[in-house]
């Protein structure tokens, strides 16, 4: 009874601390979106350091009460947080994008062990799911070293993309012979939340990035310019040699 006593307790003082952080994070984002949206000029410190306990907020909700097979959504909310700052030229960017990239690919990889050892019995989700998260890392890698200008970020992004396009039509075609509709609830929501939802977005992104160059860079702000240079003509005065 003791125990059962204190397990109670711990579960209680669990449950609040969750509705804290997740009342806290929806205040915090509301807070945000009035800060960026609302007529009135806010200095750029206040909307950045918003945005830093929203996602000190994220962080610790997520590794708290998320299992490691969710971890991959707060490397995505990182990798937002981090395309928000280098478009509004905050620094931080390049740190917040190297944590969400690499966390996302080093998670993939993660995932890929775990379809082969945990789903022997879905040949579909062990055998899709671990092509899917190999593809997922390499992609990642290939996006973190794109954004930071580091070599053999072509080679890593065209193996992830070229990859990605025959294991879609092989998902596409096989997924209808998975027998989804008995799969278990934990069985869809490893599908949901270590495949769909990550590949979704880093191929969203990569889509942008290589195939919309431009409307990306319209996104992320076109690359400052020092200065603007004008064409100019010499007026032709007393003492100017004009040729």
């Amino acid at each position: 009874m003791i125990n059962n006593g204190s397990e109670e307790i711990k579960g209680s003082h669990r449950v609040k601390l969750f509705r804290g952080l997740k009342y806290s994070a929806l205040g915090l984002f509301a807070l945000l979106l009035i800060q960026i949206f609302i007529p009135v000029i806010i200095p750029d410190i206040v909307i950045g350091l918003t945005l830093l306990f929203l996602f000190i907020n994220i962080l610790v909700l997520g590794l708290l009460f998320l299992k490691p097979r969710d971890w991959g959504l707060i490397f995505i909310v990182i990798v937002l947080i981090g395309l928000f700052f280098r478009s509004m030229r905050w620094p931080l960017a390049g740190v917040l994008l190297t944590i969400g990239f690499a966390g996302l690919g080093i998670f993939s990889l993660f995932n890929a062990r775990l379809f082969i050892l945990r789903f022997r019995n879905n040949k579909f989700l062990s055998y899709i799911g671990f092509s899917f998260s190999i593809i997922l890392s390499i992609t990642s890698l290939g996006l973190l070293f794109k954004n930071m200008h580091w070599p053999l970020a072509g080679l890593l992004s065209s193996i992830g993309l070229g990859l990605f396009i025959p294991y879609l039509f092989a998902f596409v075609f096989t997924l209808p012979a998975s027998d989804y509709i008995n799969w278990t609830s934990e069985e869809r929501k490893v599908f949901f939340s270590a495949i769909i939802i990550p590949t979704t977005f880093v191929f969203l992104i990569a889509l942008l990035m290589f195939v919309l160059p431009e409307f990306w860079n319209n996104i992320m702000r076109l690359p400052i310019q020092p200065f603007e240079m004008y064409d100019f003509e010499l007026i032709d005065k007393p003492g100017l040699i004009h040729k």
